[in-house]
Order: structure tokens, then sequence, then C-alpha cells
């Protein structure tokens, strides 16, 4: 169960009492005008607004929120933390973010030092190839595969060796990283490994 909890107001502080802090901030500002002078170049006021109209409005709630999504949608992407992140992925890119990035780990871990072969095949490579395969078919068929820049990759490659437990150890020598979208011609294969 996906939940995300940092874009609702805590039950104690009504839209009236973020309203009264907003005033009060505004207020704190108008009587610090060095402060506000010294970060005037970073725009904070810009970002802070739009942090607080995305609270306010509701936008990012929805965003974040699967409840909009079809039955067969949440199933084309596999009923796991994978797959649905990819899902709400796909709606934030829909709701104007320009980067998105979905961490692989929570319920899966490819730390496969052990059984790796047995690992990958049952519980690695299906769910994480039915919800790459559902985004960006969903992209494509809602026409923004072009405009979106897919990346896969992790912080390093595998050892070319098995290790007595079956598994691969942490090899930075040699990795890959999977593109895709962004106008990028798929099917193209960059590089390779030789034995070493």
């Amino acid at each position: 169960k996906i939940k995300v909890d940092d874009l609702t107001l805590r039950p104690e502080v009504s839209e009236a009492r973020l309203d009264r802090r907003a005033r009060l901030r505004d207020l704190i500002n108008e009587g610090m005008p060095e402060i506000d002078k010294a970060v005037a170049k970073y725009d904070l006021d810009k970002y802070y607004d739009s942090a607080l109209s995305l609270i306010m409005s509701g936008r990012a709630r929805e965003a974040f929120s699967l409840n909009k999504e079809s039955d067969a949608t949440r199933e084309r992407y596999g009923r796991n933390t994978f797959g649905w992140s990819l899902l709400m992925a796909r709606q934030l890119v829909e709701a104007g973010v320009s980067l998105v990035q979905v961490n692989l780990g929570n319920d899966e871990s490819w730390d496969t030092h052990e059984r790796a072969f047995y690992n990958l095949q049952h519980f690695l490579y299906p769910p994480t190839d039915r919800a790459v395969s559902a985004l960006l078919d969903d992209l494509s068929e809602r026409g923004l595969l072009d405009d979106v820049l897919i990346v896969m990759a992790g912080e390093f490659g595998r050892t070319p060796k098995i290790n007595p437990n079956a598994g691969r150890d942490h090899w930075g020598a040699c990795q890959s990283a999977v593109l895709a979208g962004g106008g990028i011609r798929g099917g193209q294969v960059h590089g390779s490994s030789d034995a070493h």
C-alpha cells in the first residue's frame, strides 16, 4: 500500500491556521528587509508560494494518488511498490513535473550476492519488466514518450564471476544503463564488457 502523507495538512492544522502562518511569515519578512535583500537572488518567495499552492490546492495529492487510475491500469503496471511508483511517476509527468526519480529497493533488493539467478528469474525481472514496459507503452500511447527521457541505472555493476553463494558481488569497473524515450532510437547497444 503506497501512501504519501507529506502532501496533506495535519489534522490540527486547518487551512485557516496555515493561512495565518503564511501571513506571519510575510510580517517577519517585512520586519527584516536586510534578510530579504540578502536572499533576493534566490527568488525564495516564488518557491514558497509554489509549495503553499501545491498543498492548498490539492494538485500534488492528486498527482500522487492512484485512485483515479482504473484497476486495469494498476494491474498493467503490476501490484507492487515499484510498479505503482512508476505509475505515479507517469502521473507526475502529466502534472508537469520535469524530473522524477523512482528508487527500486523497498520491497525488492537487487543486491544479489546470493542465489542471483533464482532471485532474478523469480522475483526481480518479472515485476521490473512488467512495470517498465507498462510505463513505456503508457507514455507512448499518451504521446509523451518523445518528451520524457527514462534512465535506469545503478551505482555499480556486478562481478563477471559467480561467487560461492551462487551470487555476484559489486563491480564498479563495469556498469550498464538503459535509456528510453526522449527521442532516443530504441534497440541500440553502445559499448560492451570483456572477459575481465
